[in-house]
C-alpha cells in the first residue's frame, strides 16, 4: 500500500503531506473492519454465556463458521461479518 501511494504521488509530482495522507486513509479503510471483528470476538469471549451461544450457533452454521475463520485467517473480507444478518445469524 505504501509503495502504491508513493508511486501515485511521484507520478503526480505531488509528495505533499496532504497527498501522502492518502496512505493513512486507505490503511484505515483496509484494516478497520478487521479490527472491529477482532474487538467483537474479544467482547464475546469475555462473556462466557454469549461465547457458548455463539459457538453453538456456529457449529450449526458451517457456512457462517467458514466466513468467520476466513476473516481470522485473512482469506475473506472482514466486512462480511459486519452485516446485521450475519451477526444476527450467529448471536440470536
Amino acid at each position: 500500500l505504501a509503495a502504491e501511494i508513493a508511486r501515485e504521488s511521484l507520478a503526480a509530482s505531488d509528495v505533499s503531506a496532504r497527498r501522502l495522507a492518502e496512505y493513512s486513509r486507505r490503511r484505515r479503510e483496509l484494516l478497520q473492519p478487521k479490527l472491529w471483528v477482532q474487538q467483537g470476538i474479544q467482547w464475546v469471549l469475555q462473556r462466557p454465556a454469549l461465547a457458548e451461544r455463539v459457538v453453538t450457533r456456529l457449529a450449526g452454521r458451517p457456512r457462517a463458521a467458514e466466513v468467520l475463520f476466513g476473516i481470522i485467517a485473512d482469506t475473506a473480507p472482514a466486512r462480511r461479518a459486519l452485516s446485521p444478518s450475519f451477526l444476527a445469524g450467529i448471536a440470536l
